[in-house]
């Protein structure tokens, strides 16, 4: 009897020594998302090549070893159409056809581009350097538990809308990210708050719908989208629904 109790006893000691070992999670701006990225796909993000349909277009979202390509194919009465995004700078194809771009153009291309590729791969864009991502607290939606993050992103790397501000919302026990929010200044400002739904992996990488909505009333305290959402006080806009999506990862 001694010899198990014995036994018992170091056992207990073994988990106590373990658990003491487990870190613990202390959450950050950058702890949560980086919890989110791992949940939603990781490394397979650093070299992969992404396929979708948007909205009549075809985008694909090349990322390997440091290099990326971002690209947007259609057809339209100029012909068929190609344009891209990467390392060196943004292109036009017409026919195959190289167009010489002006600075106008390239940054409209480029923002289009990269706007829809930002949404789609969400939440792996939140660790770019110059997202700055700060942990404001915690909020209930749909009696869930969530971990609320603002990001707003530095004047230097941030791009033209580097002045926008983004709430996301984690779920806190498997940082699934369910919702997100941002404010806008162009065409006179105004608010979204999508809700992600249709979510599935695909060879690895989470994919998620997303519906799209707003309310005149909040302003920019998009923060505060978690009460109307469980108020049911905002309009829906429309659906952003991506179609054909394979992933193929790169070694």
């Amino acid at each position: 009897m001694q010899k198990y109790v014995w036994k018992l006893s170091l056992l207990v000691v073994f988990i106590l020594i373990l658990a003491s070992c487990t870190e613990e999670f202390i959450p950050s701006g950058n702890s949560i998302v980086e919890k989110a990225i791992e949940n939603h796909g990781g490394d397979l993000y650093k070299n992969s090549k992404i396929e979708f349909d948007f909205r009549g277009k075809h985008y694909v979202a090349l990322r390997n070893k440091g290099r990326f390509s971002y690209e947007r194919i259609y057809s339209d009465s100029t012909g068929n159409v190609k344009e891209y995004k990467n390392n060196m700078g943004v292109f036009r194809e017409v026919n195959g056809e190289s167009v010489e771009l002006n600075q106008e153009l390239k940054t409209r291309i480029g923002n289009g581009i990269n706007s829809v590729i930002y949404f789609a791969s969400l939440p792996y864009p939140l660790n770019d350097k110059a997202a700055v991502k700060e942990f404001i607290g915690m909020a209930n939606m749909k009696d869930q538990p969530y971990y609320v993050v603002e990001v707003t992103f530095k004047a230097e790397g941030g791009g033209e809308d580097f002045e926008d501000r983004y709430i996301y919302w984690f779920h806190e026990e498997t940082f699934s990210m369910d919702y997100l929010a941002y404010y806008f200044r162009v065409n006179g400002g105004g608010s979204r708050f999508r809700i992600m739904h249709n979510k599935r992996m695909i060879n690895g990488i989470t994919f998620t719908d997303h519906e799209n909505y707003k309310s005149d009333e909040i302003g920019d305290n998009v923060e505060d989208y978690d009460t109307l959402f469980n108020n049911e006080n905002i309009e829906k806009v429309s659906d952003i629904n991506l179609e054909n999506v394979s992933v193929e990862i790169l070694k």
